[in-house]
């Protein structure tokens, strides 16, 4: 009766794996895309925004919205919150939010609403819910407010029925999903260069001073923000930033990512965003330190340079805490 009870144990067990691995291999294989990552159901009690209405548009961007949409879109990559599609022209990103990280897990579901688990429960319900809400209000202030240090060409942050359209978009293993426009939550962004495949180039070919000038347009954005009351929390700069060129106003500087966008007036004072800044410049210079080290004795004099000149303070790299100046932001 043991050895019977031990192969049944065993072979649950082993199925148990099996299943586990197979999920994984699945997940590594798609980056799980599919259609109940993209779709979400709020609750009846979700407290809505008054910006989560449909973005007015006028008849020429809808047009144009008609034709950066009729091509198709194949898989570029994921993030923590969207699942990332090209355009067949190469000019434009889709962005469709990854719901699977923004709402509670399957674990919390399961938890009974009971005590001593109810507060618990609720506990993590609040915290994926305000997750979600901040990385909604961080692309709707990017949209309204910076738009063009972000290159947001459409937010669509609620479910409408004005599209009538699908997209058209190949996944990751090459599979070809239509889906509705007007049923999920997604962002059109024009599609740039990241800053350190930017840098990258321009070092492995010894082109200082473009470096220097990409450095310079790239603080320039910040202090841009700055200016209008806006700041990211995410200082992932290197790969979270990047270059577009669009042949009228030449090198622009954008945000690839702006879900953690956030709105202060106090970072209107240098006072406060001479923190973010010191922080921004010391990420700069650490990937250089640790990518292009031949490089590294002629960058750090000109980056206390621009920070001097946007914040008439000086400043010594190496004596930049990032710890110390995160804790002084507002």
């Amino acid at each position: 009766m043991k050895n019977k009870l031990f192969k049944i144990s065993s072979i649950c067990l082993l199925m148990g794996v099996c299943s586990f691995g197979l999920f994984k291999f699945y997940d590594y294989l798609t980056d799980d895309f599919r259609m109940g990552n993209i779709h979400h159901e709020f609750p009846e009690d979700f407290p809505f925004e008054s910006f989560w209405q449909p973005v007015n548009t006028t008849d020429e961007e809808k047009n144009h919205l008609t034709y950066i949409l009729d091509q198709p879109f194949h898989y570029l990559g994921k993030g923590a919150q969207s699942y990332v599609f090209s355009s067949e022209d190469d000019k434009y990103v889709i962005k469709f939010f990854k719901f699977k990280n923004l709402r509670p897990t399957l674990f919390v579901n399961l938890i009974p609403p009971v005590f001593p688990f109810l507060e618990f429960k609720n506990t993590c319900i609040e915290r994926r819910q305000k997750r979600l809400m901040n990385v909604f209000i961080g692309y709707d202030l990017a949209y309204k407010v910076v738009k063009n240090e972000t290159q947001l060409v459409y937010v669509h942050l609620t479910p409408t029925n004005f599209f009538k359209k699908n997209v058209t978009v190949t996944d990751k293993i090459g599979r070809t999903w239509h889906i509705n426009l007007d049923d999920v939550y997604f962002v059109l962004q024009k599609k740039g260069e990241v800053l350190s495949s930017r840098l990258s180039r321009l070092l492995e070919r010894g082109n200082i001073q473009k470096v220097k000038s990409t450095i310079s347009t790239l603080l320039g954005m910040y202090v841009s923000e700055y200016r209008q009351g806006m700041f990211d929390m995410d200082h992932g700069v290197t790969h979270n930033t990047g270059f577009i060129d669009d042949g009228i106003n030449g090198d622009q500087a954008f945000h690839l990512d702006v879900g953690q966008l956030c709105r202060t007036e106090k970072i209107k004072n240098v006072e406060y965003y001479k923190h973010d800044l010191q922080i921004v410049i010391w990420r700069i210079n650490k990937w250089l330190v640790d990518h292009f080290p031949q490089y590294h004795s002629e960058i750090p004099q000109f980056l206390e340079n621009e920070y001097l000149k946007w914040t008439g303070e000086e400043l010594h790299i190496g004596a930049i805490n990032p710890k110390f100046s995160k804790k002084n932001l507002p």
